[in-house]
C-alpha cells in the first residue's frame, strides 16, 4: 500500500501530468485518423478530462461539475460503436471513469481517511443495486445503468476525500452556480424563439435532453443560489444572485414540469418559511408580477396544472411497477430493466444500448421496488433517511453558517423526495445533488476540525 501511495507523490504526479498531455496529443491525432470526426472528438475530450484528473483531481471535479449540464449536448455526436450493445458516448465514458477512479482513490486512502456519515448507506444502496445483476432479466443493461447511477454518487467520496480547505470548496460551489449560465442562455433563446409542442406548450429544456431533466437541475440549484443571496452583504453580489435566481425561476416556469413546480415550492418553504419569511414572500410577489405581466403565461400555467393524459398515464406505469414487483419481490428484475420490460406493454419508445426500449417508470420508489425489490427500496429509504439525519444534525449544531447549510440540504432533499413521486428525481439530480450533499458535509468536517484546533490551542 505504501509503495502505491508513493507512486502518487507530488513529483511523480507532475511527471505523469506532462506525460499525459503528450500522450493525449498523440492519441488525439490517432483518433482523428482512425475514427469519424464526431467519435474522435468525444474520445479526445475524454482523454483531456482524464489528464486533468491525473494532474489535479480537484480541478478535474470542478471542470466536470461546470461542464455536466453540457454533456447532454454531446450524446448525439460522440457515439462509439453506434447501433450495437457496446455503443457508448462521452457521457458513458465519464460514467465508467468516475466510479473506477473513485474506487482506486478510496483504496489508496484506505486506513487514512475518516469514516463518512453517508458512507455505509451509500455502500448498501449501490451494493444492492449491483447485486441485482445476478438475478437481472438483462444483465448488460443492469451493469450499464449501475455505472450511470454510481457516477454522481461517487463524486461524494471524491469531494470529501480530496477537498481540504474552505477556499477549495468555494471554487466548487461557484462552479456549481456558474454551470447554470450556458443552460440559462439556451433557455432564454428557447423561450423567445421556441415553438409549442404536441400539447401546445413551449417547454424549454436548456442544454438538457428533456424539460424534466432541466427542471430538476434548476430545482436542485435554486436553494443554493437563494442561500448565497441571503448570505451576501455586498449589493453587487446580491444583485448577481437575485438576477440568477430570477432567470432560473423564469426557466423553471417555462419547463411546464408540474412536479418540479411542486418540488420548488416545497424546497422554498423549507428554506424560507422556517427562517427567511421575507425572502419567501418576495418570491411569491415575483411570481405574481410575472403572471400579471405575461397573462398568456398565467393561462398556460392554469391549463398545465389540470390533469391530462400524461397525468393519468402515470397510473399505468405505477401499476406495471407493482406487477413486476409481485413477480420478483425480493431483489426485483434487475436495476435499470424497467424500460426494457415495459416495451411489451407500452410499446417501443427510445433506442439505447443498441436496442429499442419502452417507457420509463416515472416514480423513483415504485421503479426501485420493481427493479431491486423490497431490499432495494429499503436501501434507498435508508439512504434518504441518512441524508435527512445529516441535515437535522447540522441544523441542531451551534454554528450559524452550518445551520444555513443544513437548511439548504433539507430543502434540496425535500425537493428530490417530491420529484421522485412522478419522475426520476434521483437520476435527474445526479452530480448536482451529490455535489451539494458533499459540500455541506465537508463544510461540517472543516468546521469541526477548526473548532478542535482552537480548543487545543
Amino acid at each position: 500500500m505504501e509503495l502505491v501511495q508513493r507512486l502518487f507523490s507530488r513529483g511523480l504526479k507532475e511527471k505523469l501530468s506532462y506525460f499525459g498531455f503528450v500522450l493525449s496529443a498523440i492519441l488525439s491525432g490517432w483518433l482523428l485518423v482512425s475514427f469519424q470526426v464526431d467519435a474522435a472528438l468525444g474520445l479526445g475530450i475524454f482523454l483531456i478530462l482524464v489528464t486533468i484528473f491525473i494532474a489535479d483531481i480537484r480541478l478535474g471535479m470542478v471542470v466536470v461539475v461546470f461542464g455536466a449540464p453540457l454533456l447532454p449536448l454531446t450524446q448525439g455526436f460522440t457515439t462509439l460503436f453506434p447501433g450495437t450493445s457496446y455503443s457508448i458516448n462521452l457521457c458513458g465514458l465519464v460514467n465508467v471513469f468516475i466510479p473506477l477512479l473513485s474506487l482506486l482513490y478510496l483504496w489508496l486512502r484506505l486506513g487514512t481517511s475518516r469514516s463518512l456519515f453517508l458512507g455505509r448507506p451509500i455502500a448498501l444502496f449501490l451494493g444492492v443495486a449491483l447485486l441485482t445483476f445476478f438475478v437481472s432479466d438483462d444483465r448488460w443493461i443492469t451493469l450499464r445503468e449501475w455505472f450511470r447511477l454510481a457516477m454522481p454518487i461517487m463524486f461524494y467520496f471524491l469531494i470529501l476525500g480530496s477537498f481540504r480547505t474552505q477556499e477549495e470548496l468555494e471554487k466548487l460551489r461557484r462552479a456549481l452556480i456558474y454551470s447554470a449560465f450556458i443552460p440559462l442562455a439556451f433557455s432564454l433563446y428557447q423561450i423567445l424563439h421556441g415553438e409549442p409542442d404536441a400539447i401546445g406548450f413551449n417547454r424549454v429544456y436548456g442544454t438538457f435532453a428533456h424539460p424534466n431533466g432541466f427542471a430538476c437541475y434548476l430545482v436542485v440549484l435554486m436553494p443554493l443560489v437563494a442561500l448565497s443571496y441571503i448570505r451576501s452583504w455586498k449589493i453587487d453580489q446580491k444583485a448577481f444572485y437575485l438576477g440568477t435566481f430570477g432567470l432560473m425561476f423564469l426557466s423553471l416556469v417555462f419547463t411546464f414540469t408540474r412536479v418540479a413546480w411542486i418540488a420548488f415550492v416545497v424546497s422554498m418553504m423549507i428554506l424560507g418559511w422556517s427562517k427567511y419569511r421575507k425572502f419567501f414572500f418576495r418570491l411569491i410577489l415575483v411570481f405574481l408580477i410575472v403572471v400579471l405581466l405575461l397573462p398568456s403565461l398565467g393561462q398556460m400555467v392554469t391549463r398545465r396544472i389540470q390533469p391530462d393524459g400524461s397525468f393519468y398515464g402515470r397510473f399505468s406505469f405505477n401499476q406495471f411497477s407493482l406487477l413486476l414487483f409481485s413477480q420478483k419481490p425480493i431483489l426485483g428484475h434487475g436495476f435499470g430493466t424497467y424500460t426494457a420490460l415495459s416495451t411489451s406493454v407500452f410499446g417501443e419508445k427510445v433506442e439505447r444500448y443498441g436496442r429499442v426500449l419502452g417507457a420509463a417508470a416515472h416514480n423513483d420508489y415504485l421503479r426501485t421496488l420493481a427493479e431491486t425489490g423490497a431490499v432495494g427500496l429499503f436501501s434507498l429509504l435508508v439512504l434518504f433517511l441518512a441524508v435527512f439525519r445529516t441535515g437535522r444534525r447540522l441544523r441542531r449544531s451551534g454554528d450559524g453558517e452550518l445551520k444555513l447549510e443544513a437548511l439548504m440540504l433539507l430543502a434540496v432533499l425535500g425537493a428530490i423526495l417530491v420529484y421522485g413521486i412522478t419522475d426520476s428525481g434521483l437520476s435527474y439530480g445526479g452530480i448536482f445533488l451529490w455535489t451539494l450533499i458533499a459540500l455541506v458535509e465537508k463544510e461540517a468536517i472543516l468546521t469541526e476540525e477548526k473548532l478542535k484546533s482552537l480548543s487545543h490551542s
